[in-house]
């Protein structure tokens, strides 16, 4: 959860987020003979049959694993993953408490209502169970290095099956040091664009074409190799994107790059769940003005404007799609490492360029014949239920068993509401009541005194002023919400 939220500067304040960026890969470290232990039960054989070396000392250690060097039997140097002890139950057991908050938060606080963080927080559970099996995310290693050949300058470091199981992954060890390290870039010298420019490229394809993403692209995951490449490391975290959400996804950031702002603010409408106090009108102006303001800035981040327009979505009673969350994110840490890589490089004509050229891509696959056959089957299949479901309606009519719900108001809060109205009406009559009867009592000549005047006339009023006391009280406290 640390690492997730160190990505979210959105969600978090800039001195909190420094702090869980330290979770990245700088957790406290297991013991070498609990390492030792998993990794004979995971892979069967004694470990000194399977490694030739094995450096005590490991290279990273995370929330979830410890990253250690070696090398095989056959001198092949490699790296093992291997998974925290008893982490799986730590995940379960932390998950159900995350859970039973984000319930309390999403049920008792406007910011939680509007967000939806049972919501998000299901989607993190899901990616972090994935996570925790190894074998999904050598995979990964496999896809991602197929997905990434058409870019030389990015490399993946390749699973070793014969040693890999739920909890141990063992793959080539790529030399190399952080994108931040300044000894790295200063390797680099006139190579810093042409990687930044790769780097952003491959992650756009892999948002808006394969729909097969690595979502945690932070310092600690991509490195600069010795030959000048960037390593792509930890494919534990990848989301899979339908491609009709990755149409959406692709029309917004268009409109947000070239500046049309209400067409954006339209896109992430359709995209989100609007809420009882939903207001079109002003989420429209909202997203709109951070949309021109984006664009009279060259140094204005992408990924940051998806985080702020979250925000004034929900302020407007729109829930934000989890995926424009995942873009936003995702972006987000890709300008951070791209602008480390490159600083002087104009970050929004690449994505302008890159994107233009996916829209094209886009456009030549719908024309493919197989496309085209594909839409045309999908045609043929409406027109044969065609028939099917117009008689469906018309039995239904026949028969008076088609209905038609339409969602005004709420009732319950409607009926709640004039329930009130009616009883402070009343309550408003009998202490107008009470007020006529008592100076009517005035001029009637008993013995019975108080304070002076007619007892029964003072009573009256002193009544009269209790009720209206406690209507005035009511009206201003207890009806706030209403």
């Amino acid at each position: 959860m640390g690492q997730s939220l160190s990505t979210r500067p959105d969600l978090v304040a800039p001195e909190y987020l420094e702090a869980l960026r330290q979770l990245q890969d700088d957790c406290v470290t297991v013991d070498f003979e609990q390492i030792r232990e998993i990794v004979e039960q995971e892979l069967g054989v004694r470990f000194s049959s399977a490694f030739e070396t094995f450096d005590e000392h490991p290279l990273a250690s995370a929330s979830i694993g410890q990253v250690h060097r070696a090398t095989l039997r056959s001198g092949r140097e490699v790296v093992v993953k291997v998974q925290r002890p008893d982490v799986r139950q730590q995940v379960e057991l932390d998950m159900s408490t995350m859970a039973q908050i984000a319930s309390t938060a999403d049920e008792y606080s406007e910011t939680g209502k509007h967000f939806g963080f049972g919501q998000w927080l299901a989607q993190f559970r899901r990616s972090l169970t994935r996570e925790l099996d190894y074998q999904l995310e050598a995979e990964n290693l496999e896809n991602m290095a197929e997905l990434l050949e058409k870019y030389p300058e990015l490399v993946v470091p390749a699973p070793v099956w014969d040693y890999t199981s739920s909890r141990v992954l063992v793959m080539d060890y790529i030399a190399g040091v952080r994108v931040t390290d300044r000894s790295g870039m200063r390797q680099l010298e006139e190579d810093g664009d042409q990687l930044g420019t790769a780097l952003v490229r491959s992650y756009l394809d892999q948002l808006f074409i394969h729909g097969f993403v690595h979502v945690d692209p932070h310092p600690g995951n991509i490195l600069i190799t010795e030959d000048a490449r960037l390593a792509v490391l930890d494919l534990g975290m990848i989301t899979h994107i339908s491609p009709r959400m990755r149409r959406k996804m692709l029309g917004l950031v268009m409109a947000i790059v070239e500046g049309r702002g209400d067409e954006a603010a339209d896109r992430v409408i359709s995209m989100g769940e609007m809420l009882p106090d939903f207001d079109r009108a002003t989420v429209i102006r909202a997203i709109s003005q951070l949309v021109s303001e984006y664009s009279s800035r060259n140094e204005a981040s992408e990924g940051m404007l998806l985080f702020q327009m979250t925000r004034v979505a929900a302020d407007g009673g729109l829930r934000p799609p989890p995926e424009v969350v995942l873009l936003g994110k995702t972006l987000f840490n890709l300008e951070t490492l791209a602008r480390e890589l490159s600083p002087g490089a104009d970050l929004r004509d690449v994505m302008h360029q890159h994107l233009v050229s996916i829209v094209q891509h886009r456009v030549f696959q719908a024309m493919k014949p197989s496309s085209v056959m594909t839409d045309l089957l999908e045609a043929n299949d409406s027109m044969r239920e065609f028939p099917r479901q117009v008689g469906q309606i018309v039995s239904m009519l026949a028969e008076n068993r088609l209905r038609i719900e339409v969602e005004a108001i709420d009732e319950n809060r409607f009926a709640a509401n004039m329930q009130k109205i009616a009883n402070r009406v009343t309550v408003g009559l009998i202490v107008a009541a009470l007020i006529v009867g008592a100076a009517m009592l005035m001029n009637i000549e008993t013995e019975a005194k108080l304070w002076g005047y007619p007892a029964f006339a003072m009573v009256f009023f002193l009544l009269a002023g209790a009720l209206g006391l406690g209507l005035v009280v009511a009206a201003i406290w207890k009806d706030r919400g209403v």
